[in-house]
């Protein structure tokens, strides 16, 4: 431009422009050099505030981010001063560098700028004019966070939220409504799915982190996992997700029921009962009972889960409930697990199955019969007997039919003889006390204890050792006079317990008790077992006395029949019994028992089904006992079973008159043979194949076998009586099964477990066949 020429307007405008351009450049270099070094008071200048972001982009680019860590740290002294002001421009300018730094606009660490705006954040307590405009970017970064898996920083972020949303970071008002606002936007479905994506699959501490993150977005996150889970096939990420409901719980529970009452797909309603489990097991109880009936065996299933894990008292009356309408291809699964539990009210749910007739041609119900028999065989009823005999008598047109047949058959043999005793039990107040079973004798003992132990126990409060003394001494005296044992020998216990220096009065007490023993079996009845008695001492004939069970018959009635299983010891204290047993013409008489005679040892020390059938000739009373009560008496008086056993033995003539009356067990001619076979019970019935066990053959008849076997004890022993087996004996390839029950178990040797078998045959095998199998294998 030549000396005399002149400047437009415009041009000395732009100049004007460019030098103040370059002037404010000056001033903020010098001010950005004065803010790097520790000022951070010239965020005062608003000159310098507005144009810091501006300058500072081109600055680093061309002299690079050498000096970004020093600004960052002024930055944080910034956003902590005690100047409303300069705490206000601080945390503007990091929240505008963020935004930057996030577009790639400016080369600065991202994760320290959140981390800035997360400690001012915190210990912020005013309102600032800009306080939206920081949230807002607030938000956008912990979705920029979470969307680049920046877990930790994310974590932060929404846990520094949630601590001010809850009040445990005390704020304004306004301020917690905000950040509440701020928490609901940044709960995007988006953020929601890349939180739950990388929850589902991360290891055990990044798992933590992200379940609380979920935790700190509040109800959306509980509604996307909650659908989530409902809808996932994926069984691993279920049981992860579950986790989760823990600490939603309740405001799960809502969206569940709600998506129930939709009628969903099958697989919904199975994660819908397995996350109600999670999450209030007891209950939902009763919204998750009907599913038991669902058309889905899966769904089924499910909530037969949800059940075995309450307490199994809870578990078992809720099933009890749906029993009657619960489909019939979940019985096999339901019923062993109740028929496990000791529990009349099981049987009596039974009942209602066995009363259905409907149910009588279901494949299912051959699965499910001999479970259901479990607890009816421990409290038997006459309705049950009563159906049992009609199933039994079912024409036997089919294999299914077949199997409950014999199944009802074996049932009906034990429960018949059990029912008649308890027919004759009557109440616990009505017989004496030598009549009751221990069990109904302890808890009349304990109901006339319980009002006396009150009145003891408030004179104890009141120290009055002496008279308690006095008062329970007297009230032992009194029932041993009574003739209650048990009660008697309770209080002399309790006295010693209150009051160990009473001992002479507690021996005093024992002699007593025992002279009212001894005073309570009569003359009579010791004159009839005068031989019994001998042979014990009087404590053992005592407790043999007290623990059996007295019974009275009238002419005629049965008191075992031919065929039960009836594991007692029948003692005949009065009247006359007479002994049957089954022939080709009908009942044939063998003998007729008379007072101070025993029968049935063969059956109580050993283990076999009756042989023969007893009915009282006249009015009789007989006395039982069981053979858990004799292992109770031998604990405490050792060798009391074997003087019982010798009596038993000396007047034993049963075999000999069965062989006389041409009724032995085998009504046809045993032959010895050795021939080793293979056998399982066919009254398991189950989709698994049978175990199998081999036995040698001892002997054959046309109607039955004899198996030499191993068995670990008496106890299992006894449990094989009336099992259903079949017997393979196969020679020269060609196969023979024959089917039976086993109708005895005896030990050859105790010592080395070795046991017999005797088999009686459903079908009888010809002779042409047994006589075969003889030349072969018989032994000479």
């Amino acid at each position: 431009m030549s000396e005399n020429s002149v400047l437009t307007v415009e041009e000395i405008q732009k100049n004007l422009a460019e030098g103040e351009n370059i002037r404010l450049r000056q001033r903020l270099e010098r001010g950005f050099g004065d803010f790097v070094s520790g000022n951070v008071r010239i965020l005062l200048n608003i000159e310098f505030a507005n144009n810091f972001v501006a300058f500072l982009i081109p600055y680093f680019k061309e002299r690079g981010a050498g000096e970004a860590r020093a600004l960052l740290r002024v930055l944080g002294r910034g956003s902590q001063s005690s100047d409303e002001i300069v705490r206000e421009r601080a945390v503007k300018i990091i929240a505008m560098l963020l935004a930057e730094s996030k577009s790639g606009e400016i080369d600065l660490s991202t994760n320290l700028l959140s981390s800035l705006l997360v400690g001012w954040l915190e210990n912020e307590e005013k309102f600032l004019d800009g306080f939206p405009t920081i949230l807002n970017q607030i938000e956008l970064t912990a979705v920029w966070l979470i969307e680049r898996k920046n877990w930790e920083d994310a974590w932060y972020l929404l846990f520094t939220l949630r601590q001010i949303k809850t009040g445990v970071l005390v704020k304004s008002a306004a301020i917690r409504g905000l950040i509440a606002q701020t928490l609901d936007a940044i709960s995007l479905i988006s953020v929601l799915q890349h939180i739950t994506d990388a929850y589902v699959v991360a290891d055990p501490i990044e798992e933590k982190r992200l379940q609380n993150m979920l935790y700190y977005l509040g109800k959306r996150a509980v509604v996307s996992v909650t659908n989530r889970l409902i809808h996932s096939q994926n069984k691993a990420e279920r049981l992860r997700l579950s986790r989760l409901l823990g600490q939603w719980g309740k405001e799960s529970e809502g969206i569940l029921l709600d998506c129930l009452r939709k009628k969903p797909v099958w697989y919904v309603v199975r994660n819908i009962i397995n996350i109600l489990g999670e999450i209030d097991r007891s209950g939902h109880i009763a919204t998750v009972m009907p599913y038991m009936r669902h058309p889905d065996m899966r769904v089924q299933m499910a909530a037969l889960e949800f059940l075995s894990n309450l307490p199994a008292a809870e578990a078992r009356g809720s099933l009890l409930k749906i029993l009657p309408e619960m489909p019939a291809r979940t019985l096999p699964l339901v019923l062993p697990k109740l028929a496990a539990h000791d529990d009349p009210a099981v049987a009596e749910a039974f009942l209602t199955l066995l009363a259905d007739s409907s149910r009588y041609d279901q494949p299912e119900f051959v699965e499910i019969f001999d479970s259901l028999l479990t607890p009816l065989k421990k409290y038997p009823n006459g309705a049950a007997v009563s159906y049992l005999r009609r199933i039994a008598a079912l024409p036997g047109d089919n294999d299914r039919r077949r199997r409950i047949a014999l199944l009802a058959q074996d049932a009906l043999r034990l429960m018949e003889p059990r029912l008649r005793h308890i027919a004759r039990g009557g109440s616990a107040t009505d017989v004496d006390y030598a009549g009751m079973t221990p069990e109904e004798r302890r808890r009349h003992s304990m109901e006339k204890l319980r009002l006396f132990n009150d009145e003891v126990n408030f004179l104890l409060q009141k120290k009055e050792t002496i008279r308690v003394t006095e008062k329970i001494a007297n009230r032992c005296v009194e029932a041993a006079r009574e003739k209650d044992f048990d009660v008697a020998e309770m209080l002399r216990d309790r006295l010693l317990e209150i009051n160990p220096y009473a001992l002479n009065e507690v021996i005093r007490i024992g002699e007593i008790i025992e002279e009212e023993r001894a005073s309570s079996i009569t003359y009579h009845h010791l004159e009839v077992w005068a031989d019994l008695y001998e042979m014990m001492s009087t404590e053992e004939f005592n407790a043999i006395y007290y623990a059996s069970r007295r019974e009275k018959y009238a002419d005629g009635e049965t008191i075992v029949r031919e065929g039960e299983i009836d594991a007692k010891l029948y003692f005949i204290n009065s009247g006359q019994v007479d002994l049957l047993c089954r022939a080709a013409g009908g009942d044939t008489f063998l003998k007729r028992m008379k007072p101070g005679e025993i029968h049935g040892a063969e059956q109580f020390f050993g283990t076999s089904v009756w042989t023969t059938t007893m009915k009282a000739h006249g009015d009789a009373e007989i006395q039982y006992l069981e053979q858990q009560v004799l292992i109770d008496i031998e604990e405490k008086f050792h060798g009391v079973t074997g003087k019982l056993r010798d009596f038993c033995e000396r007047q034993s003539m049963v075999p000999s008159l069965l062989q006389m009356s041409g009724a032995d067990r085998r009504d046809s001619p045993r032959y010895p043979v050795s021939l080793r076979v293979v056998y399982v019970f066919t009254d398991v019935f189950s989709v698994d194949e049978p175990r199998r066990y081999t036995a040698d053959l001892v002997d054959i008849s046309v109607s039955g076998l004899c198996l030499s076997v191993r068995i670990s004890g008496q106890d299992k022993a006894r449990l094989l009586l009336g099992r259903r087996v079949s017997v393979d004996l196969s020679w020269s390839g060609e196969p023979l099964r024959l089917s039976g029950s086993i109708v005895g178990v005896r030990y050859l040797d105790v010592a080395n477990q070795d046991y017999t078998l005797h088999i009686s045959l459903v079908e009888r095998v010809s002779e042409n066949r047994v006589r075969w199998i003889v030349e072969k294998y018989g032994v000479r």
